[in-house]
């Protein structure tokens, strides 16, 4: 995802080179490993800035982005909405709604969204990995595996469609040793991807081996300290360990942050 995003700060600081702090604006929106400091550039060019409906709508969906890594589903599923309304065909505004209705356990809509997402752009690898996911949760596993390998043979060898290979696999408590190698191969290609550490920690969790699990939910931490449901497994991890009074901040401070991430996590048959 923030590989994504990254492409779409490029294209619009090329537009405003010649501006600096317009384009450090841009920059900074767009990079959403802060959340906090996303929100308020993204802000400031919704309210500063004159842009194309495209334009608006790219920086909507980065906003609704970093509300939704700090657990504000609510912003995040306005700003989704707000992107549609300037860009119908925005792709990536679909595909993020369809990836937060799947995180609040609406898998219809979820479902919905991925597939106006797949129509809109049929050869998107990311697309196809957020259909696979609500196609998982409604119990059409084989389906939700033939979209995972449409997204990895569009995508080549790119970490994104790996990790959504291995996240799904999980998920699913099937063929975990692919899932791992499809994992460690996301992360070969990019090392700070966080989204690929976490889901190689779940993919550990699930084999028992809680020590590789732990060590992989930290580097996705240490990556990205918004990481919620990295917060979340790690506290479950520390309960199961013996650490009851860590394990508790660490799942207190996830749900502060997005009150669903214990049901989220119940509904792949976790408990702590």
């Amino acid at each position: 995802m923030g590989s994504v995003l990254r492409v779409g700060a490029v294209a619009m600081a090329v537009l405003f080179a010649s501006l600096p702090a317009r384009a450090d604006r841009y920059d900074k929106c767009f990079d959403t490993t802060v959340p906090d400091s996303a929100i308020s550039a993204c802000s400031a060019l919704i309210w500063k800035e004159t842009m194309t409906s495209l334009g608006a709508a790219m920086v909507h969906v980065a906003r609704g982005q970093a509300y939704e890594d700090k657990g504000d589903f609510r912003g995040a599923f306005l700003d989704y909405r707000q992107a549609m309304t300037y860009y119908p065909a925005y792709t990536l505004a679909h595909r993020n709604r369809s990836r937060l209705y799947y995180r609040t356990g609406d898998y219809e809509r979820a479902l919905r969204d991925a597939e106006t997402a797949v129509k809109l752009t049929p050869k998107t690898a990311l697309a196809y990995d957020a259909r696979a996911l609500a196609k998982a949760a409604l119990g059409r596993a084989d389906e939700a595996r033939a979209d995972t390998a449409t997204a990895a043979m569009l995508a080549g060898d790119m970490a994104q469609p790996n990790n959504a290979r291995c996240w799904l696999r999980a998920v699913l408590n099937q063929d975990l040793s692919t899932a791992l190698a499809a994992c460690d191969l996301a992360i070969a290609k990019d090392a700070k991807n966080a989204y690929a550490y976490d889901s190689r920690g779940f993919v550990q969790f699930r084999l028992g081996n809680v020590p590789q699990a732990r060590a992989d939910y930290e580097a996705a931490l240490a990556l990205k300290p918004q990481a919620i449901a990295s917060l979340f497994m790690r506290g479950v991890i520390k309960r199961r360990t013996g650490d009851t009074s860590g394990g508790d901040a660490d799942i207190a401070a996830a749900m502060a942050r997005n009150p669903n991430i214990r049901n989220e996590y119940g509904l792949y048959g976790v408990r702590e």
